[in-house]
């Protein structure tokens, strides 16, 4: 959770820029245009060379966004073994074989491992009750384990 709120740092802005955005824009901007009747219909957006530019600059914002939340997980969890979370939690993650933080690599594909533990009603989080190691689903696939610090 705490890392959660420090990562949200990053995506709020990309997210008010771009609602702030879709909200000033004409509704033909949008993708919207409205017939004789008044009836709406599905239309081309990005009519104007300046409104693409501005959906770019969103784009961007939220693609360094992305960026940034690769390098944090892979930063912290992986060279250092934790995130500002987990210290202040009193906990790390390591490799189970050695003991020793679980690298760059490993750290994104922890990051993307935990959406499987979060598939089915987040069922592989709460693994680690009934595993012997006390692993979750993406600790068991990526050969991880968090420990206390």
């Amino acid at each position: 959770m705490i890392d959660g709120l420090l990562l949200a740092l990053f995506y709020l802005p990309a997210v008010a820029v771009g609602a702030a955005l879709i909200a000033v824009l004409p509704r033909e901007e949008r993708g919207l245009c409205e017939d004789f009747d008044g009836d709406l219909y599905s239309c081309e957006p990005f009519t104007d060379s300046s409104t693409a530019i501005l959906f770019g600059v969103v784009g961007l914002l939220g693609l360094l966004a992305i960026i940034a939340q690769f390098w944090y997980w892979g930063k912290y969890e992986g060279r250092q073994g934790q995130t500002i979370g987990k210290r202040t939690m009193g906990i790390k993650t390591v490799d189970i074989n050695t003991g020793q933080p679980i690298g760059f690599g490993k750290a994104i594909g922890r990051l993307f491992a935990r959406n499987l533990s979060a598939f089915f009603c987040y069922i592989g989080y709460f693994w680690m009750l009934w595993d012997k190691q006390s692993q979750t689903f993406h600790d068991k696939i990526l050969s991880s384990v968090v420990v206390k610090a």
